[in-house]
């Protein structure tokens, strides 16, 4: 399979070089039958995770699992 491991990623790279709070970076996780989308949420600086059930795989339901979550942060 195509697949590149995560300390391997470019932004995983330069997220050494961030130093502003609230940069973000996302990943998602699709479960095995590709029901199931898990997004997670990583605050650069602070390394702060959050994890969240997005409805779908589509990019409006993950954009707005996404806002929704970050709302109180």
């Amino acid at each position: 399979k195509n697949r590149l491991s995560i300390e391997k990623h470019p932004e995983r790279r330069s997220a050494q070089l961030h130093s502003c709070v609230r940069d973000w970076e996302a990943d998602t996780v699709i479960g095995k039958q590709r029901y199931s989308i898990i997004l997670t949420l990583v605050e650069r600086k602070t390394r702060f995770r959050v994890a969240i059930k997005a409805a779908n795989k589509i990019a409006q339901a993950v954009t707005d699992a996404i806002c929704d979550s970050l709302k109180s942060y």
